[in-house]
């Protein structure tokens, strides 16, 4: 996404840039990397896992939401890895001596930390297991700073694509369920680390994202690489996914100065003013001087910015055999003590406790968000003319909107 200019040695928008089957040389694919599993007490890197992920934008990856968010146990999140970057001379103590003897700084890499985990809907919302998620780097990758990390080797292998009747198939015969994956593709080849991703060649230079590798089977002999198997590797189809990916990303790139209807001015106040409000009209946006109700319950219309979210007794996973053996039925109904209120900032944003909604009570998932009073027309509530005519009036109205994503700050998440 930095590549403003074609620059065929950094954006590889290149017709015959085709490596070879096996390890990668030095700077063949700097947007291909991969995340780190710290250990929780000893801080050691995971012997096994690494997870790839590919830069798709300047600031955001593209990876399995499974990879980031179900993570091995006693293990978190590290940063995220991108190497092949050529480093200077004095970058790694190189003497001029050493520099006219040939001598060349070996093969650099950048870590970057991330700042938020975004999945999509499907996974965190819908259960599907696994899917795609995009993970914002804590800052643009504009300017590599490397540092010497020379133990996760990066490599290609060329795949021959199943047609979808035969991949489908697979999918019902080796996948647990049809909530694993809702668009798929798998291929040859074996030992797919969770992460890697299926690119394509453009015929203009560049390189397109086609999946993300999910798991499959291991190589148990060299054969299995090449070949067709009976438990093939399988890769999200990112094809579907693309406009959402688009507007998760156009979504992070808030245009500054800000809009008069989201300001966050200099001493950190935050106008709650919807984005609807174009001209200012007291009974919608209530740009009100006088606007000041006594302490109580509110009367209709008064704040319709102000709403809260539901709890719900129901499933929180796929395992509803946990909720028979402690006794407890699941009842769909709302939580009794508790409705955590929210307060909208934008016409799709709203602001409320990081806690209150990822951190929910036992056997509790959340629900919609509600706002209310909004007037209704007598056509809405069923009156006739008579009705009017006898003073009758439409009681409250309330909007419920579904959840599309929770974005928690870094220092609640991290």
């Amino acid at each position: 996404m930095w590549c403003e200019m074609k620059d065929l040695h950094f954006c590889h928008d290149d017709f015959s840039l085709n490596p070879p089957d096996g390890l990668l040389d030095e700077y063949s694919f700097p947007w291909l990397g991969f995340t780190q599993y710290l250990h929780e007490m000893t801080g050691l890197l995971h012997p096994n896992i690494a997870p790839r992920v590919v830069l798709v934008h300047k600031q955001f990856v593209i990876t399995s939401a499974r990879e980031m968010l179900k993570l091995p146990k006693h293990y978190k999140l590290g940063n995220m890895i991108f190497g092949d970057y050529e480093q200077e001379g004095k970058d790694c103590d190189l003497t001029s001596d050493d520099i006219m003897m040939g001598k060349r700084c070996p093969r650099a890499y950048m870590e970057m930390p991330f700042k938020e985990i975004l999945p999509h809907p499907e996974f965190s919302r819908f259960r599907v297991n696994n899917s795609v998620a995009l993970v914002q780097l804590l800052r643009p990758m504009k300017s590599p700073v490397p540092r010497d990390f020379d133990f996760e080797k990066m490599g290609k292998r060329t795949l021959q694509l199943y047609k979808d009747t035969d991949c489908m198939r697979y999918h019902n015969n080796t996948m647990m369920g049809n909530k694993d994956l809702s668009q798929f593709l798998c291929t040859s080849g074996c030992g797919m680390r969770p992460g890697t991703p299926i690119i394509s060649h453009a015929p203009d230079g560049r390189f397109e994202v086609i999946g993300i590798a999910v798991g499959g089977s291991r190589c148990v002999d060299h054969e299995m690489r090449r070949s067709f198997n009976e438990n093939p590797p399988f890769y999200i189809d990112v094809y579907p996914y693309v406009p959402w990916i688009i507007n998760v990303i156009n979504a992070h790139k808030i245009p500054k100065p800000y809009p008069e209807h989201f300001q966050l001015l200099e001493g950190g106040s935050l106008w709650i003013r919807p984005i609807w409000c174009g001209m200012s009209e007291i009974n919608i946006c209530h740009d009100d001087f006088n606007l000041n109700p006594t302490d109580g319950v509110l009367k209709d219309q008064t704040f319709p910015w102000l709403g809260f979210a539901l709890y719900i007794h129901g499933l929180i996973n796929s395992n509803i055999f946990e909720y028979y053996t402690i006794g407890q039925e699941v009842t769909g109904m709302l939580h009794p003590a508790r409705a955590p209120r929210v307060v909208l900032v934008h016409n799709q944003f709203v602001l409320t406790m990081a806690r209150d909604v990822l951190k929910l009570p036992r056997l509790y998932k959340l629900g919609n968000v509600i706002f209310g009073e909004y007037e209704r027309e007598e056509k809405d509530c069923g009156l006739t003319s008579q009705d009017i005519l006898k003073g009758y009036k439409c009681p409250r109205a309330f909007i419920e909107i579904p959840l599309n994503e929770i974005l928690p700050h870094p220092e609640f998440s991290r």
